[in-house]
């Protein structure tokens, strides 16, 4: 579907494009609503950075991912500590909740038909000074998202307002020609979960500050789907 939007744009059938890409309908935003057993989204955020920033497979800039500048680990869910168990049950509430409420439609290639049971992969990112990721999207999931589990000091507020911000929109290089299509800018905020299609382009703007910015990421592959009306 990533490849079909590209190609309605360049061909100028933006509102086409568009409806693929219907950003106030499929990104939802949503908060930690349940940290236990921790006291508090606070807490829970704490522990979770150090589960990974203690993580055995965090590695820097891993070979055939777009981070530049930061480091990422590999499938949380290997070992499951108190923290991944906490953050996996309140990302299957949210995606239960995504999915329950998401439109019947049985002409868009994403809304025809949802997922009754899936599996997830669950691993994190961290970023430093100057740290982003490129624009990408997920080839092989159903959905994707992420959750911001710790973000540069808001005390000190980066040179650049938008850095660290995550961005909806066309990805960076199309063959010879510029894209057009609507861009979405969202600022994160700690605790919050977003989550979206895994074919949108998306990217996360360069850090000024050397403050770690850390999402944990997922992909949702689906194993078996509703029997629609």
């Amino acid at each position: 579907m990533a490849a079909k939007t590209i190609a309605l744009q360049l061909a100028g059938r933006n509102a086409e494009a568009d409806t693929l890409t219907d950003f106030d309908r499929l990104i939802s935003d949503t908060r930690m609503d349940d940290p236990a057993p921790f006291s508090s989204t606070a807490e829970f955020n704490q522990a979770l950075a150090q589960e990974v920033l203690d993580h055995p497979s965090l590695e820097w800039e891993p070979a055939g991912y777009v981070a530049s500048g930061g480091s990422l680990t590999d499938n949380l869910l290997t070992h499951k500590t108190a923290p991944i168990i906490t953050f996996e049950k309140f990302l299957r509430r949210s995606i239960d909740h995504y999915i329950d409420n998401l439109p019947s439609d049985p002409t868009h290639p994403f809304l025809r038909r949802v997922p009754k049971n899936y599996t997830l992969r669950i691993w994190a990112t961290v970023l430093g000074k100057e740290g982003f990721i490129g624009s990408h999207i997920h080839r092989n999931g159903w959905m994707s998202g992420a959750y911001y589990a710790r973000l540069p000091d808001d005390e000190n507020p980066d040179e650049d307002e938008y850095a660290g911000w995550i961005q909806f929109g066309p990805p960076e290089w199309t063959p010879g020609q510029k894209t057009s299509s609507t861009t979405r800018l969202i600022k994160p905020e700690a605790g919050q979960l977003l989550l979206f299609p895994a074919y949108f382009y998306h990217r996360t703007l360069p850090l000024k500050q050397f403050s770690n910015r850390m999402s944990v990421v997922f992909d949702l592959y689906p194993t078996e789907w509703r029997t629609m009306p």
